[in-house]
């Protein structure tokens, strides 16, 4: 239990700081996901890490990762990719986004990184965790 709730600890952290991070937009149902401390580690780390490339719009979360359960945290997400002013980076922008995740060590790099498009042809970068989720990535000194 006490792992658990260093977990919690840290993602609350870390979503705090998203949340308010201008590099960062989230649609209305992300924004509640977020808020009730739904979403991965692995996943709210890796959307800082891209915005240390771009602008990061979470478009959706969601539990289709490999071994995904009704109650386990969600482990995927479809993340736009905008330049400084706001514009698509486009598909070798996402590309540029895939390798890099592709680059990462265990836990960070992803199941599955690819390109998926959206209804009216909006290109995102589809990112997925499989389960178990790993605790206490995030390390803090609360």
């Amino acid at each position: 239990r006490s792992a658990l709730a260093t977990d919690l600890d840290g993602r609350k952290l870390v979503t705090s700081e998203l949340l308010v991070s201008p590099k960062i937009s989230v649609s209305a149902t992300a924004r509640r996901q977020l808020q009730a401390w739904r979403v991965d580690a692995r996943l709210l780390i890796i959307i800082s890490y891209l915005t240390t490339l771009d602008r990061v719009s979470v478009v959706a979360f969601g539990d289709s990762g490999p071994g995904a359960g009704a109650s386990g945290p969600l482990r995927a997400a479809e993340l736009a990719i905008e330049t400084s002013s706001g514009r698509p980076v486009g598909a070798a922008g996402l590309r540029r986004a895939i390798d890099a995740l592709g680059q990462q060590q265990a836990p960070y790099r992803p199941a599955f990184a690819g390109v998926a498009h959206l209804s009216g042809g909006r290109l995102v970068l589809d990112v997925e965790y499989a389960a178990p989720a790993p605790l206490n990535l995030i390390n803090y000194g609360g």
